[in-house]
């Protein structure tokens, strides 16, 4: 055998062996103090792609579960207030019974039914009021938008009404423009005209908004800079303006990571209008016949009001299985990442020590390495 000095290839193999026992003492040493098994993409490119997946699936799910926590608490809003409604149509109930009895006079029955208009306007009080976050909720506004033809084409040919909201809107309310200036809007509803008056709007800043409240109207418009003077209704044509609300059917839950109907629950508002006008009740207790037709008509209200609370009952009931649901998919979804992304500890601990003695054995095997070009040395004296 040969003996060489310019190149030591024991020297040469001992080094590459350590570098490769560095290298694995690095991963060992980064997955133990991290807790991951891929800290970076040269780790497993294909582990963290779906381990990435799976993270956004379990994020969306955890937006999902507050969703549903949400719309949980928005049902037992709107069945608070229909449990209220009902406490008041039975009282009216009382209230028409005791009329319709003949030991009652006229100033009785007055009585009586000074009691029944008080109690129908609290009805439409607590129907208007009761709302979740901005939204109304059991007056039959709720799922209630604003028609293809929207109030910014009907007022202006520029793009300055920059929102409507119609939350208090009724869903078969056609809505007219009758009047536009800079500093005035005039809107007639089915029963009622209201005017609005403005500051001008043309000093507004981008993304400044001036919000007209037609409080009587249950609508909103929020106006731009842009908006001028309502060109359109001042046409020559003189023709006002329409628009309408139509009702949606229903509102839209997200209770799910993805898009798609399957994600979302609905909650129909088409039996939830818990008004007066909405539960159909008219007429008086004034006499005994009165009485007796007013009778009628509060049981078919309070027919209408379970139907009411069948479905925010379905509804809440859905919601909650549905959160139920999404709880087992985060648990097993981010289980299931975990398996890909995080470090067993107990195998990175083993391979940590076998990977820091091979280090060890290493240097100590290179150091020898470089001193074996010595043996050349007696031959040289």
């Amino acid at each position: 055998m040969g003996l060489r000095i310019n190149t030591n290839v024991g020297a040469m193999n001992a080094a590459r062996n350590l570098a490769k026992s560095q290298g694995a003492f690095g991963r060992s040493l980064s997955r133990l103090s991290s807790g991951f098994r891929i800290n970076q993409a040269s780790d497993d490119t294909a582990g963290l792609s779906i381990a990435n997946n799976l993270r956004a699936q379990v994020s969306g799910l955890r937006v999902a579960s507050r969703n549903a926590s949400q719309a949980s608490a928005l049902g037992q809003t709107a069945e608070g207030a229909a449990t209220e409604i009902g406490n008041i149509l039975n009282r009216l109930r009382e209230l028409a019974v005791q009329s319709a009895s003949d030991q009652n006079d006229a100033a009785a029955r007055t009585a009586l039914d000074n009691e029944r208009s008080a109690l129908e306007s609290e009805v439409d009080r607590i129907a208007n009021s009761t709302e979740f976050n901005g939204t109304v909720l059991v007056n039959g506004s709720l799922g209630i938008s604003v028609n293809a033809t929207t109030l910014g084409s009907a007022l202006s040919a520029t793009n300055g009404v920059a929102d409507i909201q119609a939350s208090g809107a009724s869903a078969a309310a056609i809505f007219t423009v009758t009047g536009a200036t800079t500093t005035s809007l005039s809107l007639q509803g089915a029963s009622s005209t209201q005017v609005v008056t403005f500051s001008a709007v043309s000093g507004l800043g981008i993304g400044e908004f001036r919000t007209l409240n037609f409080s009587d109207l249950g609508i909103k418009v929020k106006l731009s800079a842009a908006y001028t003077n309502g060109d359109a209704v001042a046409a020559a044509t003189a023709a006002n303006k329409d628009f309408g609300m139509t009702a949606t059917g229903s509102s839209l839950f997200q209770v799910g990571a993805n898009s798609g109907a399957n994600n979302r629950i609905t909650l129909s508002g088409t039996n939830l209008d818990l008004r007066v006008s909405g539960l159909g009740i008219t007429g008086n207790v004034t006499s005994q016949s009165n009485a007796n037709t007013y009778i009628d008509t509060i049981d078919t209200a309070i027919s209408d009001l379970n139907t009411a609370l069948g479905d925010l009952g379905s509804f809440q009931n859905r919601v909650g299985f549905a959160s139920g649901n999404v709880a087992s998919a985060i648990e097993n979804t981010a289980a299931a990442e975990s398996v890909i992304r995080d470090a067993d500890i107990a195998e990175e601990t083993t391979n940590f020590t076998r990977a820091q003695i091979l280090v060890q054995a290493g240097v100590s095997i290179l150091s020898q390495a470089n001193l074996s070009a010595q043996s050349v040395l007696p031959l040289l004296r």
